[in-house]
């Protein structure tokens, strides 16, 4: 005897195993789009990371050119801090070879006036003894 009422049990079974299918489906549903939404969430994070490795390659290159262009400008400036000083060294050893033939011509001139003081007192012993 299988009436209406195994027919309508059946019905509701059948209808209780669609809901429970539906639910299965629309709960993978929800986790394919959890999934879809954490791998957006990743490649966004990934993208962000990647961006501020690259900003700060850049900004390491532009560190390490001024570095480079400060080392070029301190090279120079104590080339020329050197070349200044040996100038100075030169200028220097100029004026003390300078000095040096002043006093040596003051002393020649010295000994000159001596020689002519000491002729000149020989004349003038002379004239008065005569």
């Amino acid at each position: 005897m299988s009436g209406p009422n195994t027919k309508s049990a059946d019905i509701v079974q059948l209808q209780a195993d669609i809901s429970a299918r539906e639910k299965k489906i629309d709960d993978q549903k929800d986790i394919v789009r959890i999934s879809m939404e954490e791998k957006r969430k990743a490649e966004t994070e990934q993208r962000l990371i990647q961006e501020s490795i690259s900003e700060g390659e850049g900004e390491i290159a532009n560190m390490t050119a001024l570095v480079k262009t400060i080392t070029a400008e301190s090279a120079g400036a104590k080339q020329q801090a050197l070349d200044y000083i040996t100038s100075q060294n030169k200028v220097d050893e100029e004026k003390i070879k300078k000095m040096a033939i002043q006093e040596i011509n003051a002393q020649k001139k010295l000994a000159r006036l001596e020689k002519q003081l000491e002729e000149n007192t020989e004349k003038t012993t002379k004239i008065k003894a005569e």
